[in-house]
């Protein structure tokens, strides 16, 4: 599945951190790696995404190295759960 990347302008560190937290918070799925199809490593931040064909935003966790050099769009394992971004805490 192909996500585009919401914003650069929030891409502040508490930011991405604050995104994954709200991702555990509703995630049903409880894994520890990074949502980018091939990457291996450990959850580090979260992003705010939209679908390629979706209007709606939605939470995702990504490693630091996918976080950091997400600028247009990412492919995500297709059994990766996205959170939208539409509730609260």
């Amino acid at each position: 599945m192909i996500v585009i990347n919401v914003s650069e302008e929030l891409k502040t560190e508490q930011v991405k951190v604050d995104w994954l937290d709200y991702w555990r918070h509703f995630s049903m799925i409880k894994n520890n790696f990074c949502s980018e199809v091939n990457c291996l490593n450990s959850q580090d931040y979260g992003a705010l995404v939209k679908k390629f064909d979706d209007k709606g935003l939605y939470v995702l966790p990504l490693c630091k190295k996918h976080s950091d050099n997400m600028l247009k769009q990412i492919e995500i394992s297709d059994t990766t759960e996205i959170i939208s971004a539409e509730f609260t805490l």
